[in-house]
């Protein structure tokens, strides 16, 4: 499961961290954290995390392409542009519902699951979930992120704006 961001408060990293942390049966799954920032102290010392520093694209994308699903915990996120990311990458997810952007990206229980900022025993709710999928379930979940993450595009947002300035 992967984080990718900067490591400050409002991320939600500690509240992850206890979250993962209470989970008896993880099966098998580790937490990798991407970034650096303030808060990266507080992140050391938990089980089945691996914290590594922030890096160019394409190391990013060896390491997207190497996870199982992706997980944002935010306590503030306008919009949350990592989200698109991760969906495109075709990776299920697991996003607070203060992200902007999961009203785009994230279909609960499709593609994915909602906890609520801040809250242990929901982030911990939403883990169990995904843990508990199926590899087929999960490979699914990735084609849904993948389609939905599709759907914005470069190419489609220039169309769209000639279409506007037309």
């Amino acid at each position: 499961m992967l984080y990718v961001g900067r490591f400050s408060s409002e991320k939600g990293l500690v509240y992850l961290l206890k979250a993962w942390q209470s989970i008896p049966d993880r099966k098998g799954w580790q937490s990798t954290l991407a970034g650096n920032g303030p808060e990266r102290e507080k992140l050391t010392g938990y089980p089945d995390v691996e914290i590594l520093d922030f890096m160019d694209q394409s190391d990013l994308l060896k390491v997207m392409e190497n996870s199982g699903a992706f997980i944002l915990p935010s306590l503030f996120e306008p919009w949350a542009l990592v989200l698109h990311e991760a969906a495109c990458a075709g990776l299920p997810m697991l996003a607070s519902t203060c992200c902007g952007v999961v009203a785009s990206f994230l279909r609960e229980g499709e593609n994915g699951y909602l906890s609520i900022p801040g809250n242990i025993r929901s982030i911990c709710c939403s883990i169990e979930k995904l843990i508990m999928q199926s590899d087929t379930d999960l490979l699914q979940m990735g084609r849904i992120s993948r389609e939905l993450g599709m759907k914005i595009t470069p190419e489609r947002v220039a169309d769209t704006l000639l279409t506007v300035l037309k």
